[in-house]
């Protein structure tokens, strides 16, 4: 687990010179998993720590450029994910998929002073056990959220196998009723039923 690792290599005086977050600019939409994730990754990382972030966009061959472009300017502006931390100090910048282009992401980064994460501080210093720290409990609310979507769908999807038993029953009655009257002979059967 990564809060293991991080925890461990801190208590053994090692801290942080950057964090990358990869961000694919080939993605469509910014949806709600990807709000949530980055709210996570924002808890992990602590307020403190956000200059030592790169903002990393990465599959620019999957994407025309003017179209890469627009969805890295809504990246860089929207309030709900990279403007408050690239107003913290993070960067953001592009990886072309080259190994050159990875070394240079990285060397933005490695002159950086080490600091130590939110969830290290929380883990180490202040001896909260993981369910205590930030990121755990932005990883609750998330998993909260969606329980109650499922538990909404899946109440749904029960109301719905309940009404089409009940129509395939009330079928099977008029079904069985033909049948019946059908099978009378022309004397009983009702004027206009024939």
């Amino acid at each position: 687990m990564i809060a293991i690792f991080l925890s461990t290599t801190y208590q053994s005086g090692y801290k942080l010179s950057g964090i990358v977050y990869l961000r694919r600019i080939s993605d469509f939409r910014v949806g709600g998993i990807s709000r949530r994730n980055f709210s996570m990754f924002r808890k992990l990382c602590g307020d403190e720590t956000l200059r030592n972030v790169a903002l990393v966009t990465n599959m620019w061959g999957e994407v025309e450029p003017e179209l890469g472009a627009a969805r890295e300017a809504e990246l860089r502006t929207d309030d709900l994910l990279f403007a408050p931390v690239l107003r913290a100090g993070a960067v953001m910048l592009r990886h072309d998929g080259t190994r050159a282009g990875a070394q240079a992401v990285l060397a933005r980064l490695v002159d950086n002073s080490p600091r130590a994460l939110r969830i290290q501080r929380e883990l180490v210093d202040e001896r909260k056990n993981f369910a205590e720290t930030g990121a755990s409990r932005a990883t609750d609310r998330v998993l909260a959220e969606l329980l109650g979507r499922h538990a909404v769908a899946l109440s749904e999807i029960r109301e719905e196998t309940t009404q089409t038993l009940t129509e395939k029953h009330e079928l099977a009655e008029h079904k069985e009723r033909l049948r019946n009257i059908k099978g009378m002979p022309e004397s009983s059967q009702k004027p206009g039923m024939r």
